[in-house]
């Protein structure tokens, strides 16, 4: 009985210990995380805030949308940031660790984590470093780098390192004060992202075959750097908050209908920013007459920063076709400030009920289609609709509260219209958006040339922001 009793507490206490570790293990990959993983790159805000976090869900998600901030790409799965900053601590941890000391945790190791290998890298036999008081001399290493603007790297710098018998760690006395200050800020600049409050929802990337006729002269564009015209067109830009920190961006085209009678077009491009990424369009489509011209559009949704642009329209039936290059500067709506999407002036807007893929512009509000117009001219028997998006405006209890006030002025005349305020209910999400929408009778407006300011309050915030529009009216 004893020896039977002496194996069940043997028993027990196995299970117990084998629990607590898998318990232990449980709750330490999060703390390895913060400690021997993204320690170099998370700022102390984002460090304060995970460590309040109560349940293994919170935490993910935080680890999630952590990642996602860092993504230079987070409308696609794949993480490219992450990818390399995992690979660049797996080297530092196999090359620079000293004795118990792991190498990311080394100076040499955190530079060489954040910034990746130097451009060039020497021992400086001119210079000596004192290591300590009766210690013998060393030479110190010093790794230079290109400038990184991403970084907030604007020139050269050289980094100077000396083994004090710990691994290597900044000489203070020969690196540059502004060079160890700019270290400092590289984990705030890697946040390329820092609207996102949601963890994105993935779509899969769209990307132009190369060997279809529309890849293969956008190629063609990028390697020659050549333009090619055989429909003469004119393009305008509109922008309007997307998904996962990026811009929708959609291109309203114009060509001429008479002298070029193409019944259906494919209007085809990328958007390529310096650093390689890219985002690729095209759409078939048939276009909408006004008077003699003909247009048509399509977009794309991309991260708001500087782009070379190559824009295309096909005849969809032949092989006639023109590609042109610009550059674009897509604008970031995923702020703090309060913020509005690029406004339409249209006279005719039509319910089209459920929204398909091909529908998405910056034409759509709702189940509603604004038909663009290329000429801003109305006559008076026509209804002047006025459309845009609001984002970014504060809340309280749950509710928005914004004051609108329209006013349109000439050379000779001014209209204002009543002041409005809207208060409603606003569901939670960091994408929420107010459309606003004036229909103006232009029969109580003379003929002439004018400019349209619409200012948008939000009275929680106190913020005020204003676009303008021109238009002409005739009779």
């Amino acid at each position: 009985m004893v020896k039977g009793k002496f194996i069940s507490v043997i028993l027990i206490l196995f299970l117990f210990s084998s629990f607590s570790q898998l318990l232990f293990a449980k709750k330490d990959k999060y703390e390895k995380w913060l400690k021997d993983e993204v320690f170099l790159i998370i700022t102390k805000e984002e460090e304060k805030a995970f460590k309040e976090l109560k349940t293994d869900k919170e935490k993910d998600n935080f680890i999630a949308l952590f990642w996602a901030k860092r993504d230079p790409t987070p409308l696609t799965e794949e993480n490219e940031f992450k990818d390399l900053y995992y690979k660049r601590l797996e080297y530092a941890n196999k090359t620079f660790t000293y004795g118990s000391r792991t190498g990311a945790k080394s100076d040499m190791g955190k530079v060489f984590v954040l910034l990746g290998q130097p451009s060039q890298r020497y021992t400086d036999t001119s210079v000596r470093t004192v290591l300590s008081e009766g210690a013998t001399s060393s030479h110190p290493e010093v790794w230079i780098y290109p400038p990184i603007p991403e970084l907030g790297i604007l020139e050269t710098i050289k980094i100077y390192f000396v083994d004090r018998g710990y691994g290597y760690e900044i000489d203070a006395s020969l690196t540059q004060p502004k060079v160890i200050q700019l270290l400092m800020g590289v984990p705030q600049k890697l946040i390329v992202n820092p609207g996102l409050k949601e963890i994105p929802k993935y779509q899969k990337k769209f990307i132009i075959s190369a060997n279809s006729f529309e890849g293969k002269k956008i190629e063609e564009a990028i390697s020659t750097g050549q333009e090619h015209e055989e429909i003469p067109i004119e393009w305008k830009t509109y922008f309007d908050k997307a998904m996962n920190g990026s811009t929708y961006v959609t291109l309203l085209l114009k060509y001429n209908a008479k002298e070029v009678p193409i019944k259906k077009v494919v209007v085809f491009g990328r958007v390529r920013a310096e650093d390689g990424t890219f985002e690729d369009f095209m759409k078939q489509t048939e276009p909408l007459i006004e008077g003699d011209n003909a247009l048509v559009y399509a977009g794309v949704p991309a991260m708001p920063k500087k782009y070379k642009l190559y824009l295309g329209l096909k005849d969809k039936d032949s092989e006639k076709y023109t590609l042109k290059i610009s550059e674009i500067e897509i604008p970031n709506f995923w702020t703090e400030e309060l913020i509005i999407s690029s406004p339409i002036l249209t006279g005719n807007v039509e319910n089209i009920g459920a929204i398909s893929k091909e529908d998405v512009s910056t034409f759509i509000f709702g189940q509603f289609r604004a038909n663009p117009r290329w000429e801003m001219v109305f006559k008076r028997s026509e209804t002047l609709n006025f459309l845009y998006k609001i984002y970014n405006f504060k809340t309280e209890n749950k509710k928005c509260s914004i004051l609108t006030e329209i006013t349109i002025k000439s050379d000779k005349k001014a209209y204002q219209l009543p002041p409005d305020t809207s208060e409603m209910e606003v569901p939670e999400g960091s994408n929420q958006a107010m459309v606003g929408g004036y229909p103006i009778p232009l029969n109580l407006i003379d003929p002439g040339k004018y400019e349209l300011t619409v200012k948008i309050t939000d009275k929680i915030a106190n913020i005020t922001k204003e676009v303008k529009a021109k238009f002409e009216v005739v009779e």
